[in-house]
């Protein structure tokens, strides 16, 4: 029960739904700091930046796919790192630069993809098991 709490808000645009919210739920405080706005600039401004390149292969995983993918990757991250590098948000600017390489694996004929660390065939294929095991609560 939430009533007898009060809405803090923040960030620019928080004051405009406060009062809507806060009816919402049945509240009857809201806390609106004079500053909610700057802060919210300020945490803009602390936040990471990320650029993210995909790519869509449809093929059945074996060893040799994967290692087909590895320039395929890097040439993601290559051009993930220069695009970070033109907003002057890379290691050129004291900033390093994080690269996460990335699979999205399905059973075929399914729909539903799930996403894993790019490895070898055996840990894709371990990840894949427990990742869909704990999803679905069944392996096919």
């Amino acid at each position: 029960d939430v009533t007898s709490y009060a809405l803090a808000v923040f960030g620019g645009a928080g004051g405009q739904h406060a009062c809507l919210v806060a009816d919402a739920l049945g509240m009857r405080t809201v806390l609106a700091h004079p500053l909610a706005g700057v802060l919210s600039a300020y945490g803009m401004g602390l936040a990471e930046q990320a650029e993210l390149r995909q790519r869509t292969v449809e093929r059945p995983l074996t060893a040799a796919l994967l290692q087909e993918l590895q320039p395929l990757l890097d040439d993601l991250a290559a051009q993930a790192t220069a695009a970070l590098r033109s907003q002057r948000a890379a290691a050129d600017d004291g900033c390093p630069v994080s690269v996460q390489r990335r699979l999205y694996v399905k059973y075929e004929g399914t729909d539903t993809a799930l996403e894993l660390a790019f490895g070898d065939l055996a840990q894709v294929q371990a990840a894949f098991e427990a990742a869909y095991l704990q999803r679905f609560s069944f392996l096919a």
